[in-house]
């Protein structure tokens, strides 16, 4: 799973400064190596850009959510999935369960841009239909896109 390089553009510029000047380092290496290469081979990297975009869900905002909200996007996201859920899921898809929870019982509800959310919805929809069963969400977790919650 590779994030589209929209997403990526958009990181960028909604990250802050030095983050995007340490990125700078991974854009120059030769086209024989990828941000991948510099991975220890015990982290997997599926995995580490599931818990990346967890993050920049939880801190970019509405532009980055209405990124993540397209149809596109999402079918990208589950497209590895077997058409009948396997008995346990991989880490992988688990945190993609976890996260699409997430977003449809936070942004999809409290957002005031909740109308251009829709899609996150229909693939929850879509995948409880399919029998994929999604974590339990921690009202912890839940606290960084619910404003409602906060104290």
């Amino acid at each position: 799973m590779r994030l589209p390089t929209h997403i990526i553009i958009g990181l960028e510029k909604q990250l802050s400064p030095s983050w995007a000047m340490s990125t700078t380092e991974t854009k120059t290496w030769p086209s024989s190596h990828s941000m991948y290469d510099a991975l220890p081979r015990s982290v997997d990297p599926q995995l580490t850009i599931a818990q990346l975009l967890d993050i920049c869900v939880k801190n970019c905002g509405y532009a980055f959510h209405l990124q993540i909200s397209t149809k596109e996007f999402l079918n990208e996201l589950v497209r590895r999935f077997p058409e009948r859920p396997p008995v346990h899921p991989s880490r992988v898809q688990s945190k993609i369960l976890e996260a699409i929870e997430e977003w449809r019982q936070t942004i999809c509800q409290t957002s005031r841009y909740k109308d251009d959310l829709g899609f996150i919805r229909d693939m929850h929809r879509l995948l409880s239909y399919k029998g994929y069963v999604f974590p339990e969400i921690r009202k912890e977790d839940a606290a960084v896109l619910n404003p409602s919650d906060v104290c």
